[in-house]
């Protein structure tokens, strides 16, 4: 969602977009898909001439996104999150009932 916002922000601000401010928004949206991508970039002699100009600054950014990705830490856990939300929940609400136990009249 937030790509399609930095690729179209005429979505969500009036103005017109020219075809260079386009093909730009385009590019920059198509490096922070790549560096958040998992999956490794093989590049041939038939991908775009964009992917072959960014390709050093996604591997740099791709490191930073999974530091980013490592320094998040759950409550309670080093770990990611369980797939069911219902199972950390109480764990995130935890410290909310403790103040609003302390909190009086």
């Amino acid at each position: 969602m937030q790509i399609n916002i930095l690729k179209n922000p005429e979505f969500v601000f009036e103005f017109h977009k020219s075809d260079t401010v386009n093909s730009s928004l385009t590019t920059v949206g198509q490096v922070l898909m790549d560096s958040c991508s998992l999956s490794a970039q093989h590049l041939g002699k038939h991908s775009p001439a964009n992917k072959h100009l960014y390709r050093s600054e996604v591997d740099r950014y791709k490191e930073a996104v999974k530091h980013m990705y490592k320094s998040v830490r759950w409550p309670a856990t080093d770990v990611f999150p369980p797939a069911r939300p219902s199972a950390y929940l109480p764990t995130l609400l935890q410290p909310q009932q403790r103040m609003s136990l302390t909190v009086g009249p």
